[in-house]
């Protein structure tokens, strides 16, 4: 991989930028009721997550700075923790919305 590790960094983030702007149109569009359109914008966010972690698993092949590769999937594995509870607690917040909406219309 030539490519330098801002480059690397910058396609990991637009990619799941991009899938997570994709989701959350899709929540959007589903509490509109259009399930449809909700189902083909996740599947294309499945498809931008799924580059997104292509790409880094090219850049822990090349990351010397830990000293085995179990140091570097623990690593990877506390990296993908926190990212996926920070966009969980996202899409908790989003949901709990959808509910306050519910209850207020009662």
């Amino acid at each position: 991989m030539s490519d330098s590790f801002e480059t690397v960094a910058m396609e990991i983030i637009s990619y799941a930028g991009d899938a997570k702007a994709d989701g959350y149109e899709a929540l959007h569009i589903a509490r509109k009721g259009s399930f449809e359109e909700a189902d083909k914008l996740l599947k294309l966010a499945d498809e931008k997550i799924t580059v997104s972690h292509q790409i880094h698993l090219k850049l822990l092949g090349i990351d010397s700075q830990f000293k085995s590769v179990n140091e570097q999937l623990l690593i990877a594995h506390a990296m993908d923790t926190l990212m996926t509870v920070n966009s969980e607690l996202d899409l908790i917040r989003e949901i709990v919305e959808i509910l306050r909406e519910r209850v207020d219309q009662n």
